[in-house]
Order: structure tokens, then sequence, then C-alpha cells
């Protein structure tokens, strides 16, 4: 798990999601040898944006990568939305035990009057979080949950 996630925090170094998602603070409190939940919230941005599950997959719990493999619905198992133009992470909540929340923030240009936030669910076990939910925040578009 580490070396995985140290070649996904290099990639992210070298390609930020978005200029005001440079790596220059990472909010959250960095586990004790994995990704902060900054950090993931880029990589997940990074999967919606180029429509590659994989690097989810590796960061993902096995119960929400069992749930992600099994979904045949495209890129709407990442996104409320099927072709977001920029995703943004957004507020991250750290506040509870073993958990944190992180808020990813869509926009598409040709609508620039609509914007939308999904979020995942990072859980804190051994050291290192994972993606433990995607909660959409379209209630009409297929909803991701492995509780």
């Amino acid at each position: 798990m580490k070396l995985i996630a140290a070649a996904l925090a290099l990639a992210l170094g070298a390609v930020p999601v978005l200029a005001d998602d440079v790596l220059l603070g990472t909010p959250g409190t960095p586990a004790d040898d994995g990704l902060t939940p900054l950090q993931i919230g880029q990589i997940f941005c990074l999967s919606v944006l180029g429509n590659d599950l994989a690097p989810v997959l590796a960061i993902a719990t096995p119960k929400l990568a069992e749930v992600l493999e099994n979904n045949d619905d495209g890129r709407r198992r990442l996104a409320s939305y099927n072709d977001p133009s920029t995703c943004h992470v957004g507020a991250i909540d750290t506040g509870s035990r073993g958990r944190a929340t992180v808020e990813i923030d869509y926009n598409d240009p040709k609508r620039p009057d609509q914007g939308w936030t999904d979020s995942i669910v990072l859980q804190l076990e051994r050291g290192a979080y994972s993606i433990a939910d995607v909660m959409l925040g379209d209630d009409s578009v297929l909803e991701i949950s492995s509780r």
C-alpha cells in the first residue's frame, strides 16, 4: 500500500488537478503512511476527468472496489453528472474519528449557472485513508454505497 500511495502522490505532484488545487497546502490530517484527504480528493478528480477508474480502485476499500468493479454504469459510478469539465476538491471535514468527508465540486462551462457537489467518504484503517463511499449529490442518478 505504501508503494501505491507513493506512486499516486508523485503523480499528483507532476499533474495537479487544477491550478487552484496545487498541493501547496494539504488540508486534513495526513495518515501515518498514506495520503491526505486533499490528495485523495485530487486523485478522485483526476479519475473522473480522465474517465479512469483504476486510481480510485487503488485507494478504495475492498468493499467499495467490488461495488465499483461490478457496476457497468460508465462515468456515473464516480460522479452525479456524466461529463464534468472541471473538478475541484471542496470542503474537507476530518471531524469524525477514523473518517473524513471530502466534497467534490463540478462545473460545466456550457452551463455556467449550474454546479454540483458529490462527496467521498474516507475511512482510516491501519494508518492510511481509503475511499469507503461515494455519495452522489443528484438523487436521480445512481447512488453508490458500500455500507
